[in-house]
């Protein structure tokens, strides 16, 4: 599997042995461990053969796939690093518009994706209106999603919203599930009564926040 993955008919016998003791025949985790090997430089390539850099064992394989995944995300640069995490809120599907409506990226999301596309953490789904993108693997978002703090999530699920709001103005009823999905996960004020749910309010079209927000809100 790690042959054909490589390209390559040889491979050295320590990493054979530590891909069959660790992956246990998984596919993915297999792929992965290759990937940090690779982006590690502890696996080196010359021409069509590989080469070990350090002693196998000194070589550290986290014990999860998910835990494999991190390793890879906290090699990236800081930059990389907070679009994949911030396109992981957006979810596994996710346009390069949204992206640059999140302050800490803009003019700073294109050449991090092509990174992330390079790296295969992402793959290019479509250029017909807008850059758009995919997670190559599902795993790779949740894991990119569960490494951001919750109340940073919170902030970061408003201000995708938001921009949904703005950019799909025309066409909002389309949104209207991603809509609910976001501002469910937003930050809700403190409590300070029994708990209503939101209703729709067919007379205000101009805003989701007056058509369908499901996000609940507390009142006196």
């Amino acid at each position: 599997m790690a042959h054909a993955m490589l390209s390559t008919d040889r491979l050295p016998e320590e990493v054979n042995t530590l891909i069959s003791t660790e992956a246990e025949g998984n596919p993915f985790f297999v792929e992965e461990i290759l990937k940090t090997l690779l982006e590690s430089g502890v696996l080196r390539r010359s021409d069509r053969q590989y080469t070990l850099s350090r002693a196998a064992e000194d070589i550290v394989i986290p014990d999860t796939v998910q835990d494999v995944i991190m390793a890879r995300i906290d090699r990236l640069d800081e930059v990389t690093k907070k679009t994949l995490q911030f396109a992981s809120v957006i979810g596994r599907h996710f346009s390069r518009r949204l992206l640059d409506h999140i302050p800490d990226l803009r003019g700073q999301s294109a050449a991090a994706l092509e990174q992330l596309r390079a790296l295969e953490f992402i793959h290019e789904r479509s250029r017909f209106h807008e850059p758009a993108y995919t997670f190559t693997h599902a795993l790779t978002c949740e894991v990119a999603y569960g490494s951001l703090l919750v109340h940073r999530r919170k902030e970061l699920h408003h201000v995708i919203g938001t921009a949904i709001e703005r950019h799909y103005a025309d066409r909002l009823a389309e949104q209207y599930e991603v809509l609910a999905y976001h501002f469910s996960k937003e930050p809700a004020p403190a409590p300070r009564g029994p708990a209503l749910g939101r209703v729709v309010d067919p007379s205000r079209t101009g805003s989701m926040s007056g058509i369908f927000p499901l996000a609940f809100r507390v009142f006196s």
